[in-house]
C-alpha cells in the first residue's frame, strides 16, 4: 500500500473512533419508568400562570358519549344553561 492510502485509512479510522466517542458521551441515559411524564408535568406546571388550577379531564354525565362526552372540570363548571323559550308578554 502506498502512503496516501494509509493516511486516508488512518484518517477514516480516527474519525470513526472520535465519532463513536462523541456518540457514547452524548446519548441519552437510562431513566426510571415515567420520568419523562414527570418532567413534562413539572415543565407544564412551570409554564402555567400563577393562581391557576390544574385542569384534568374527566367524564361528565357518567361518561356516556350521547350525553356530551368528556369535558374538563373548568368547562363543566363554566357551562351555561341553554336558554329556553322566551315568555310572551
Amino acid at each position: 500500500m502506498t502512503i496516501p492510502v494509509l493516511f486516508l485509512l488512518g484518517a477514516f479510522g480516527l474519525s470513526f473512533v472520535l465519532a463513536s466517542l462523541v456518540w457514547l458521551v452524548s446519548r441519552p441515559r437510562k431513566q426510571k419508568f415515567g420520568s419523562t411524564i414527570e418532567t413534562f408535568t413539572s415543565d407544564l406546571s412551570a409554564l402555567a400562570p400563577r393562581g391557576s388550577r390544574r385542569v384534568r379531564t374527566r367524564p361528565v354525565n357518567g361518561g356516556h358519549l350521547h350525553s356530551g362526552g368528556t369535558k374538563t372540570h373548568t368547562q363543566a363548571a363554566n357551562a351555561r344553561p341553554k336558554p329556553g323559550p322566551r315568555p310572551r308578554s
